[in-house]
Order: structure tokens, then sequence, then C-alpha cells
């Protein structure tokens, strides 16, 4: 981000904080519990990609500089969120072992697949990596022939894996007017389905929930007002995603730029976990965010 832009940002969020109480609610979002997570790391910050642990325990985060931590939630006796308590930030490192270097370490999503090993879609050198653990060395996925084609700072911004274990990774930026989802087999990618642009909200993170649904984090960001959420959710069969309900959505500055998802099953129901990315600004926080889903 240059350091124009830096600042329009640092004047809309500051803006934001002053409207927000002030602008028309809308229906309430169903809060369980927001707490702000503060690190001393010089990295820490920028967290663009989370998984949640299946019982809402644990976590683990990558932010958009390619550093990585895993975490336990302190929680009350009711299960709400009152604490996080992580691990030291470790830099990723590339198939060689070698610390990735800043061009190719602007990680945007994080998905865990069946066995365990982690997903994390990445922009500027447009691809997609698994790991076997955190700390384990990237195994590049074949990328799209499109994948040369997106925009370094709006390509794959969300990333996915379906019950059937098959990797799906959405563009932020639209193509044609929708969203396509590139579908990864084990041996290549294909576009067999698209989600249609809705508004002026644009995909961030995605994730499917042990419903077997999927749950899409859009954003939108208004200069100078700042940023507003929404979670929509899709019923997933055979022929791809349908339907597309809002099950929670913020007015402008309300959150920071919530930009991870994770749905889990508490003891109550289904969860949504959100972490924000604070584009490593003193104005801006790192938070995470719980609220209820509906079965």
């Amino acid at each position: 981000m240059s350091g124009r832009s830096r600042l329009a940002l640092i004047a809309g969020l500051l803006v934001a904080g002053c409207l927000s109480g002030r602008a028309a609610p809308l229906p309430p979002v169903p809060l369980l519990s927001r707490v702000e997570w503060r690190g001393d790391h010089e990295w820490f910050g920028g967290f663009s990609g989370l998984v949640v642990a299946p019982d809402g325990a644990g976590f683990v985060a990558v932010n958009d500089r390619g550093w990585i931590t895993e975490g336990q939630f302190i929680r009350d006796t009711a299960g709400r969120m009152t604490g996080v308590a992580a691990a030291p930030l470790r830099k990723m490192r590339g198939k060689t072992g070698r610390p990735l270097s800043p061009y190719l370490s602007d990680a945007e999503d994080m998905a865990r697949a069946p066995d365990g090993s982690l997903f994390v879609a990445f922009e500027g050198w447009v691809r997609v990596s698994r790991y076997g653990t955190p700390d384990g060395l990237a195994q590049h996925l074949p990328r799209a022939p499109a994948f040369d084609d997106m925009n370094d700072n709006k390509a794959l911004e969300s990333l996915a894996i379906a019950p059937d274990g098959m990797v799906y990774a959405i563009p932020e930026w639209p193509l044609g007017g929708a969203h396509p989802l590139f579908r990864f087999d084990g041996r290549g990618w294909s576009a067999p389905f698209s989600l249609p642009a809705h508004g002026t909200f644009l995909p961030v993170s995605a994730a499917f929930g042990p419903d077997g649904r999927l749950y899409l984090l859009e954003r939108d960001a208004v200069v100078p007002v700042g940023f507003a959420t929404r979670l929509r959710r899709f019923d997933w069969g055979a022929q791809g995603p349908s339907g597309g309900v809002v099950l929670a959505q913020t007015g402008f500055g309300v959150w920071d730029n919530a930009e991870s998802v994770s749905v889990w099953r508490g003891p109550a129901g289904l969860v949504a976990t959100l972490l924000s990315d604070d584009n490593f600004l003193p104005v801006q926080r790192t938070e995470f965010i719980e609220i209820a889903l509906p079965d």
C-alpha cells in the first residue's frame, strides 16, 4: 500500500469512528463476543487467513506478510471468547525451505484439508500452496492460466475446501460480472461454478461449515467512511452453490476490516469466527469477532 493510500485510509477510518454511531441501524447482528488481539512482533497484524478448530478451542492465523501463528481462545463458562493466547509469529517457508521473499509472502486466505494439511492462497505471484504443517515446506499446486491475468491486489482472496476435499479459490475482483469458483481436483484447475457479483461488496474469505454449506465473507469500503462487513451462506450440491442468504451485515465503521472467516459448531449451534486485518495501521485494530449462525 502506498503512503498516499495509507494516509487516505487513516483519514477515512477516523471519520468512520465519528459517523458509525449515527448511521442508520441495520438488522441486529447476533454478536457473541468481540476481543482485540495484541502482539509485540514487528509484523504482528495484517491477518488475512484463519482456520478455527472444529471445537472452537484453537486456531491458525496467517498475515499478508507471510507470518503464521497458532493459538488458543480463552473462553468463559458459557463459551464466550474473552481472550487470546498465541505462539510467536514464524515466517512461512517456500518449497526449498527458505523464508518467503516479500513478493511471495502475500497470503490472503487459508483452509484446512481433511488430512490436517493447510492450503494457502497468495496474491503477488498468484498461487495456492499446500503445507503439511504450519512450519513445513510449501508444495505449490499447478497454476491455472487465468491466474496470470488477475489483478495482483484483488486476486485469490478466498479459499475453501469442500466436504469432498475439492479446493475452491475465489478472486476478489469479478471476471465478466461474476466471481468464478476455481476448483482444484488434485490434477488441475477448472472453473465450473461462479457467484454473481452482488452490490458493492467483494469476497474476502470463504469457508465450508460443518453443515456442508459455503459461507462467504464480503467487504465494502468507502473512503473516507470505512469498512462494512457482510456474511452470506450458500447451499451446496452437485451443481455448486445456490441461494445466497445474508446472515449478517454491518454498517460502515461498526467493525474493523474483517477479512477472514471460519465456521465451527459449538454447544449451542453454529458459530462464525471472523478476524480483522489492521493493515499494520495504528488507527485500526486486530480483533476476533464471533457471531451465532442459524442452522
